[in-house]
């Protein structure tokens, strides 16, 4: 970019660019010359929409099973993600319509499964209701539960680099080739090529990608946990019991993958190197209840 006659020179003395004689044509091209940047905390200048079909499922038994189950299908869309901070940027603007899609939080699918059970042995079950106490006190007053949490995978936001969009300001993305990035197969096997480059080009210098803010049709991996807990209680006496509890977080020590890498032009590009959850987790406790 060629450097022009700085008509701010002996006017503004900071040290900086805009005290030289010259200065770059890009910069009084801008809305405000005489500032070098501008941050905007918080702008109430979004818009968004949310729609859901929420379901709920919940069954108990007197024999102390019981079942509880949620499924939500939604649907955000907006064209700023909602952040703490600075506004989210976006690739030109003075059009801000071009970037509405769903946000980067979208869940389309989501299921949560609870089960809660009291094994049916010892005081007042069905096995064991005449145990002696000391045989109820090892055998007696188990509980069973489980969470079980599904959904479908977060959207991706792409850009493209290098960044030769030359807007001043701005986030530079691809363009798409008329196909889906998505690729089959188990998450483990193409932990190093994700996402298909194929399905993007390069929009070249001064050009906006056409790929939106946010995209739907390809995202990434699907998210699943299961946490167990296993409880004991002992009976002292009248009003008074004490519980031993164990919970295990992430039970099967599955691991969830992170999101890929989405700078199209970047070495990187489609590679997953983060893991989005924690490996499992014991929390051994005791309750006194009374």
């Amino acid at each position: 970019m060629p450097l022009w006659h700085n008509p701010f020179y002996g006017t503004i003395t900071n040290p900086g660019a805009l005290s030289q004689r010259q200065v770059r044509l890009a910069q009084l091209l801008r809305p405000y010359p005489h500032f070098l940047g501008m941050t905007v905390f918080n702008p109430s200048s979004s818009s968004s929409t949310y729609h859901a079909l929420t379901l709920k499922f919940e069954r108990r038994y007197a024999s102390g099973i019981g079942f509880l189950g949620s499924y939500t299908w939604s649907k955000n869309i907006s064209d700023s993600d909602a952040t703490v901070g600075p506004a989210a940027g976006h690739q030109n603007t003075y059009d801000r319509r071009a970037d509405r899609s769903v946000i980067a939080e979208d869940v389309t699918h989501r299921l949560i499964l609870s089960a809660s059970a009291e094994l049916p042995f010892g005081r007042n079950k069905f096995i064991g209701a005449g145990w002696h106490p000391v045989l109820n006190g090892m055998l007696g007053g188990w509980q069973v539960n489980t969470i079980l949490s599904m959904q479908s995978g977060l959207p991706l936001a792409f850009t493209a680099s290098p960044n030769n969009l030359n807007a001043q300001g701005g986030t530079q993305r691809p363009n798409s080739n008329g196909f889906s990035a998505a690729k089959d197969g188990r998450i483990q096997d193409r932990l190093e090529n994700y996402l298909n480059p194929e399905a993007f080009s390069h929009p070249g210098p001064f050009r906006y990608g056409n790929v939106g803010r946010v995209t739907s049709n390809v995202r990434g991996p699907r998210l699943s946990n299961l946490d167990l807990s296993l409880f004991k209680t002992f009976f002292i006496r009248e009003g008074l019991r004490l519980q031993a509890r164990g919970e295990f977080f992430n039970a099967f020590n599955s691991p969830m993958f992170g999101l890929p890498n989405t700078a199209f032009g970047g070495g990187n590009f489609g590679r997953i190197t983060s893991q989005a959850n924690d490996p499992r987790q014991v929390q051994l406790a005791l309750k006194l209840v009374f």
